[in-house]
């Protein structure tokens, strides 16, 4: 291994958008790798060249407050991607993106 990780975002149906379950495996992967020495660095790609990331999930967010106001996961979707931004942006590790096509959130 070069020790180079990728993060490929693979929703190309929904054009990437970040859901709870997508930035949780994101940020866990991320946490593994900053806890070994044979992780260089990390990229963030997608498996589609339509879209690197359309941004939140909002459509699931929705769908989620109307089927119970009370649901709390817009709150830790939210959650989920901001600590994946703050994990990302505080990483030891060198980072690169390639963003094909569109290019929104985080």
């Amino acid at each position: 291994s070069n020790g180079l990780g990728f993060l490929r975002l693979n929703r190309p149906k929904a054009l990437n958008a970040a859901n709870k379950e997508m930035t949780g495996l994101m940020l866990d992967q991320l946490h593994a790798w900053e806890s070994t020495e044979e992780a260089k660095a990390f990229c963030i790609t997608s498996t589609s060249n339509r879209a690197l990331c359309s941004g939140g999930d909002v459509k699931a967010l929705a769908a989620a407050l109307q089927s119970d106001p009370s649901s709390t996961l817009p709150q830790e979707a939210l959650a989920n991607e901001y600590k994946l931004v703050h994990a990302i942006a505080s990483s030891q590790l060198p980072s690169v993106a390639i963003m094909d096509g569109v290019t929104m959130g985080f």
